[in-house]
């Protein structure tokens, strides 16, 4: 589905903070950050490289059924549009006891897949 106009800097920068949120706030982030640093990548290249090694290690056609069974609910601030409703609040389901880097990577591709959509129908006529 193609999105026809772009994003406003500050739509980009909230985003760009809930990625952040997600990947911050979990148990993995300071060896996953580490890991990064080790490898001079960025968090997020480090991160696709772990969903890359995944789709292998898994034996799946795509990164995307990494999250079959985890979805992220991207709203933690409300929602400006196009549901206009500001008591929104962000959901993770799918949850398990699992906290290691792999469970990050699926995190961080989970929100992206969910920024992705909502700002797709925020963007569609």
């Amino acid at each position: 589905m193609p999105c026809k106009t772009g994003l406003s800097a500050e739509a980009a920068e909230e985003l760009g903070l809930v990625i952040d949120f997600i990947i911050e706030t979990h148990p993995a982030y300071l060896e996953t950050k580490q890991l990064a640093q080790q490898r001079n990548l960025h968090v997020h290249e480090f991160l696709n490289s772990q969903l890359d090694d995944l789709v292998s290690m898994k034996n799946v056609a795509s990164s995307s059924e990494l999250t079959k069974d985890f979805h992220i609910w991207p709203d933690f601030h409300g929602n400006r549009s196009p549901l206009a409703d500001s008591s929104l609040k962000g959901m993770k389901c799918g949850l398990t006891l699992n906290c290691d880097i792999n469970d990050l990577a699926i995190q961080y591709l989970s929100t992206l897949q969910a920024l992705a959509v909502s700002t797709c129908d925020n963007l569609e006529p």
